[in-house]
């Protein structure tokens, strides 16, 4: 097993007795979730693992299923900024404000993944989190027009405002009048003109 900055190479005799392994390599004890997606016994397939230390951070990891096992190839760090501690949301320092802020929520496109620094009640309820202004991937989505790479770049960008509020204030994306398309300006020929649907903005 070789693990460095930016990646890591592990062979598994058996996914699951090793699962423990990997707990312990990022984070000194077992006491970690985890999550894997894809094929686990399809030689050649892609597999992703994501440890999760709840309410601390996580890490996702690529892997290559082979003959011998599973080949672990890279690694990506997931932090999680604030924390959920009976039924509530508790938001944390993001840098710039206070914010609810859960990449993995976001990745596997589950649960809460956000909640901006200004909500009716400083902490929130799981239970009514919606109601109460927290997001979900499919928030990110919707408000995109369904650009899933701008749906990451708003999730990516956000600290402590309003999805809505950091498109508003965006120099570069552009939302189509037309379709709700979002796009990104750079390395478009015209971007008075929708990619998505044609439409002259």
């Amino acid at each position: 097993m070789i693990k460095t900055d930016n990646s890591v190479t592990l062979e598994f005799t058996s996914l699951a007795e090793d699962i423990n392994e990997l707990k312990l390599m990022y984070f000194h004890d077992n006491l970690a979730q985890h999550r894997i997606i894809g094929e686990q016994n399809n030689v050649g397939e892609e597999v992703i693992v994501y440890l999760i230390y709840p309410n601390v951070d996580a890490y996702k990891l690529r892997g290559i299923k082979t003959e011998k096992g599973l080949e672990l190839t890279e690694d990506e760090y997931l932090n999680i900024i604030g924390e959920i501690e009976d039924g509530l949301i508790i938001k944390g320092n993001s840098g710039e404000g206070f914010a609810y802020k859960n990449y993995v929520a976001f990745e596997l496109k589950e649960g809460i993944c956000y909640v901006p620094e200004h909500t009716d009640n400083e902490n929130i309820k799981v239970a009514s989190a919606i109601e109460e202004g927290a997001y979900t991937y499919q928030d990110f989505l919707d408000l995109t027009g369904g650009n899933e790479e701008i749906a990451k770049a708003i999730f990516d960008g956000v600290t402590w405002e309003c999805p809505e509020t950091f498109l508003d204030q965006s120099d570069y994306l552009i939302k189509c009048v037309s379709c709700n398309w979002v796009y990104d300006e750079e390395g478009i020929e015209n971007p008075d003109i929708c990619p998505k649907c044609h439409i002259e903005q």
